[in-house]
């Protein structure tokens, strides 16, 4: 058997499974070790030069072993890579706390995932503001109501964009991880859910996640909530002229919606007054119009704000 082949069947029966197999540049490493050429000395009985051999062979292999295994972690491409999960599921007591990892995965992903350990929820992570990053709504017995025809379908226009349930408060039965808002930068705080173990009907679960640059918000917040460009900007039962004015000055773009269509502000009349607004991107909004004044309008300017 010639010299290399001998070394690869040696290194396939004491190695750990390399998964994938080794890449180009971790096998030329482990050949170059191997390869030294060993000093020769003054030949002795055969049986003693068999056991001279083994030693460096092996010592060559460990240190093949050991530097591929220094390397592998720093070095692309050598040795496999496990396959990552999209969530991270961890039981603490009577709840499951679920870690999303991988923010853009597909639904199908998540429910993979949650099905192999015998969660019955449905799980979607949909772009929002960074202020409402972390929120987490839900829909409780999501089966009857699909039944009953009661959650409408996805896609249609809307003010706040497709339903996704009641929002979750801290501490509460399902919980997100961290207040809503609080992650202020990429990756300082946990996008995630708590849910009980128990819980007995399946129900669908929403988690906000900052949105990428230029995409839409799916889950749409109030335009004038604290952190987004018009928070404490009145604009309820104001014109449509000075809601413009006001919200291009802070650069947002406003859209109208009247009777389930949505116009942009040259389209619809300037002395139609705005009923309520959302945010549905970072530079821009939706308000809903109407050619009269809301009788029954929310409280306006947000609390918090000066007026209010």
């Amino acid at each position: 058997m010639p010299r290399s082949d001998h070394i690869d069947r040696l290194v396939g029966e004491i190695a750990p499974d390399p998964g994938p197999g080794l890449t180009p540049l971790a096998r030329r490493l482990m050949d170059e070790i191997t390869a030294t050429p060993v000093a020769e000395a003054a030949p002795p009985p055969r049986r003693r030069r068999r056991r001279w051999l083994a030693v460096p062979v092996a010592a060559g292999l460990a240190a093949a072993a050991l530097a591929i295994g220094w390397l592998s972690p720093a070095l692309p491409g050598l040795g496999p890579e496990p396959a990552a999960a999209a969530l991270d599921i961890r039981r603490d007591g009577d709840h499951y706390v679920i870690t999303v990892r991988d923010l853009h995965a597909a639904p199908q992903v998540y429910e993979r995932e949650l099905r192999a350990r015998g969660i019955d929820v449905t799980l979607k992570v949909l772009p929002t503001s960074r202020a409402k990053a972390g929120s987490v709504y839900v829909i409780q017995d999501l089966d009857r109501l699909l039944a009953e025809g009661r959650v409408p379908a996805e896609g249609r226009i809307t003010l706040d964009g497709p339903p996704v349930g009641e929002e979750a408060s801290p501490g509460g039965p399902v919980s997100p991880l961290a207040p809503p808002g609080s992650c202020t930068a990429p990756g300082v705080c946990p996008i995630g859910v708590r849910i009980p173990v128990d819980l007995a009907e399946r129900a669908q679960i929403t988690i906000g996640r900052e949105a990428r640059p230029g995409e839409g918000y799916v889950i749409r917040p109030d335009a004038g909530a604290a952190g987004e460009p018009l928070h404490c900007v009145p604009y309820v039962n104001r014109t449509v002229a000075e809601v413009t004015r006001a919200a291009r000055a802070r650069g947002v773009e406003p859209a109208f919606a009247h009777a389930g269509a949505v116009r942009s502000a040259d389209q619809v009349p300037g002395d139609w007054h705005v009923h309520e607004g959302v945010m549905s991107g970072e530079k821009s909004a939706i308000f809903l119009i109407g050619p009269e004044p809301d009788p029954s309008p929310r409280p306006d300017p947000a609390p918090g704000c000066p007026g209010s």
